[in-house]
């Protein structure tokens, strides 16, 4: 019985093991001219997006995708991933952001 005990352990350590995680971050551009860091992540549970500027940082993890666009979405607002463009609705409020040119 103790030997099946530490061979489903081990199974578990190495499935944790096993797990992978990609990401990558990207600068993008508001109209006004202010920037944030736009993280895309991919785990082998879920994908997940965090935006980061002046200090704060939304979260949400992925809810929806089409051919050409990924929604994003965390208690009250809706994040929108297209090709170069990320569109963030929280009611009445949108904030769209431009992937910034590589000088």
């Amino acid at each position: 019985l103790w030997g099946w005990i530490v061979f489903f352990e081990s199974l578990n350590i190495e499935k944790d093991i096993k797990n992978t995680t990609n990401e990558f971050t990207d600068r993008y551009v508001a109209d006004d001219g202010s920037s944030a860091l736009v993280t895309f992540k991919t785990t082998d549970n879920e994908k997940s997006i965090s935006i980061r500027s002046n200090n704060k940082t939304i979260s949400a993890i992925q809810k929806k995708q089409t051919s050409d666009e990924i929604i994003y979405g965390n208690y009250d607002f809706e994040i929108l991933s297209k090709t170069d463009t990320i569109k963030i609705t929280q009611g009445n409020n949108v904030i769209v952001l431009k992937k910034a040119r590589v000088q």
